[in-house]
């Protein structure tokens, strides 16, 4: 049996996948069993993220949502209930939080090899928990480092939203604002098919139609719908289009909502792991942070440049388009803080008042 130390260096991982690979090989030499599952609790449901031996054809298994990880001595036919290579074996198990080890070919342990047993399922629960926080503080820092990047709402978003797709593995995203009961298409990210964004132009969404449905309804203000095929409520337009994974968070101020922001993928399906859930959650935390910012300053200086308008100009809207003219010379001449030179361009009249 191998000490405690020996499989510590086995597990040490930097990405959650690399520890659930090697996990399973760890314990089976620690404990000469024939075949270890790693399982997880994801989405209600138990499923195989780890296995070594004769359970390797078992990767990916998702338990029927009934069953739960046995414990202690397992008898025949094995700690699935069945074995992937069709030879029943006895085996035992041990479950922590939402992950559990089964070994198959290993009908009982010694009070030492139980003892050891927990305390490398407890190395693997803390390692993988440090391992999510890391990934997310991670993704919070550049996240925040694309929505103050300076330059308009919609590039800043634009930015954001691409950031967010890089770490989740959704393939399109898009912020809506609410118009009374109609969501209206703000800014989007990643790969659409191209009949996604002519349907937003041409028509006006209910903010409570298709996934919205379901996202109003939801005392969390998330929706996850795993396939937009098998959706009863799907607006027939967008399924066609071959939406799969639809994650949908609504955005809130001052307990008001006020827009959606939206992750989907166009032909695979995306797994909802729970660590995804938790980044989307910060994600929707920072993005609400942002905007309530940038509508407080926006209203500020549009309150400025109306009064100075009245007073000195004829022309509505002047002090907006110098701004947005400002932030385009910026661009093209390289300035860092575009955000600065927009608030400047409205300000720079300021004096007249």
């Amino acid at each position: 049996m191998l000490p405690v130390p020996t499989f510590l260096r086995l597990i040490r991982a930097e990405t959650l996948k690399e520890l659930f690979e090697k996990t399973p090989r760890g314990v089976s030499s620690a404990f000469n069993a024939e075949g270890v599952y790693l399982l997880r609790l994801v989405g209600g449901r138990w499923r195989v993220v780890g296995a070594y031996g004769v359970g390797e054809k078992a990767l990916g298994l998702r338990l029927p949502l009934e069953w739960v990880p046995p414990e202690g001595p397992i008898p025949l036919p094995g700690p699935l209930a069945f074995s992937p290579d069709g030879r029943e074996r006895p085996g035992y198990g041990l479950k922590r939080g939402d992950f559990a080890l089964l070994l198959e070919g290993v009908s009982s342990l010694d009070p030492d090899g139980e003892e050891l047993l927990t305390v490398l399922l407890e190395v693997v629960v803390l390692r993988a928990q440090r391992l999510v926080s890391l990934q997310i503080l991670d993704f919070i820092l550049a996240f925040g480092k694309r929505l103050r990047m300076g330059g308009s709402l919609e590039r800043e978003l634009k930015e954001a939203l691409t950031e967010l797709l890089a770490h989740t593995g959704f393939g399109a995203g898009a912020l809506f604002l609410r118009e009374g009961e109609i969501c209206r298409l703000l800014v989007v990210g990643g790969e659409f098919p191209p009949e996604y964004l002519l349907y937003h132009q041409r028509h006006s969404v209910g903010c409570r139609e298709g996934a919205g449905r379901l996202l109003w309804e939801s005392p969390d203000g998330v929706a996850v719908i795993p396939d937009y095929q098998e959706y009863p409520h799907a607006l027939p337009e967008v399924k066609r289009m071959g939406l799969r994974t639809t994650v949908q968070l609504l955005l809130s101020w001052a307990g008001q909502p006020y827009g959606v922001l939206a992750l989907g993928s166009f032909g695979q399906k995306v797994e909802m792991e729970p660590e995804l859930k938790r980044l989307l959650l910060v994600a929707r935390d920072e993005l609400e942070a942002y905007l309530e910012r940038r509508f407080q300053v926006e209203g500020t200086l549009e309150a400025i440049a109306a009064i100075l308008e009245r007073l000195d100009y004829e022309t509505e809207g002047h002090m907006r388009r110098v701004s947005e003219l400002a932030v385009l010379l910026g661009e093209r001449v390289g300035v860092e803080d575009l955000e600065g030179l927009r608030m400047g361009a409205y300000l720079h009249d300021l004096g007249k008042l």
